[in-house]
């Protein structure tokens, strides 16, 4: 898109030039459409969870930017030959993702195609006024992480028939977890940026803050939390494709990254499918947020601070 030049109107209020997970559009002074699309090949065996799990995922960059979904478009490529069954029940793990966020699927498009590949558009509705964008994080900020870090290094794992029933339990607990009610929260608490932790890991999303709010970040990774068999599944030689890629796009953006342990380098740069948020906030609400997520159900991981911009956008 960098690119491109791409004709926006004074009603674009957000774009993808500031990293940010949805685009905003004013309609008018009391109501902005957010627009996002997001769709991947399956990730576990289950059709049913497959179907929620993309929906989910896709969900959750409308709840970054404080808005709520009312509308749904289906996105699906099938196979000629998949069974009809499995492509209902796709279709309804999505539906049931979509009708929990209390919004509608209104059609979709389909296609043929050799692997399956399922997701969303989504739009949603907030208050021009009221939007969270990625570039809205300042210095002294606290960052508070609300799910746990290790879906990349699980799904590969499974994929290879190395991953025990409960790892598998925890995995699939953590991806159809929705980001809904923690949105709700942060957006009470006034957080001053927002963003989830999807493809880009850990460390990709904080750049991309950490670049559009021209900020830096200071990173406790002690403090950052991993599934229950993260590290021995790291030791045992499990990787991904795509923390390969995540490192070769954003070391240059972390200071002594390089000079880290395996295992510290994975849990920054873990793929994420339906991660957690990450919250921007005044470290002086930050006790508060903490609670009422704990209060919900939510995990509230205090992982870092917004430092002021220098060499590098992550110390670490």
């Amino acid at each position: 898109m960098s690119k491109l030049n791409v004709n926006e109107s004074d009603e674009v209020l957000v774009s993808s030039s500031t990293f940010d997970d949805a685009a905003v559009v004013k309609i008018s002074d009391n109501i902005a459409m957010v627009q996002t699309v997001d769709f991947f090949p399956p990730v576990v065996d289950d059709p049913y969870l497959y179907g929620k799990i993309s929906a989910v995922n896709a969900l959750s960059d409308i709840y970054c930017m404080g808005a709520k979904p009312i509308t749904a478009l289906n996105i699906f490529a099938v196979p000629e030959d998949l069974d009809e069954k499995y492509i209902t029940e796709i279709l309804q793990g999505g539906n049931d993702a979509v009708e929990d966020a209390g919004a509608a699927i209104v059609g979709g498009h389909t296609i043929i195609d050799k692997e399956p590949k399922y997701g969303l558009s989504v739009t949603g509705i907030i208050d021009p006024n009221n939007v969270v964008t990625s570039s809205g994080a300042l210095v002294g900020d606290d960052i508070i992480l609300t799910k746990k870090i290790g879906t990349g290094i699980y799904l590969t794992a499974f994929q290879d028939d190395q991953l025990k029933e409960n790892e598998y339990d925890e995995l699939i607990a953590s991806m159809v977890h929705s980001n809904k009610k923690a949105s709700e929260i942060a957006i009470s608490h006034n957080v001053h940026a927002m963003t989830d932790v999807t493809g880009f890991g850990l460390l990709g999303h904080l750049s991309n803050v950490a670049n559009a709010s021209k900020v830096a970040i200071r990173i406790n990774s002690k403090n950052i939390p991993v599934f229950n068999n993260f590290e021995s599944l790291v030791f045992q030689g499990v990787t991904t494709g795509g923390f390969v890629r995540n490192y070769e796009s954003f070391n240059q953006n972390i200071f002594n990254l390089s000079n880290m342990n395996t295992l510290a380098q994975m849990t920054l740069l873990d793929p994420q499918t339906s991660g957690g948020l990450l919250l921007f906030v005044d470290s002086n609400k930050t006790k508060n947020i903490c609670e009422d997520l704990k209060k919900a159900g939510e995990h509230a991981f205090i992982i870092g601070k917004v430092i002021e911009k220098n060499k590098s956008l992550i110390e670490l």
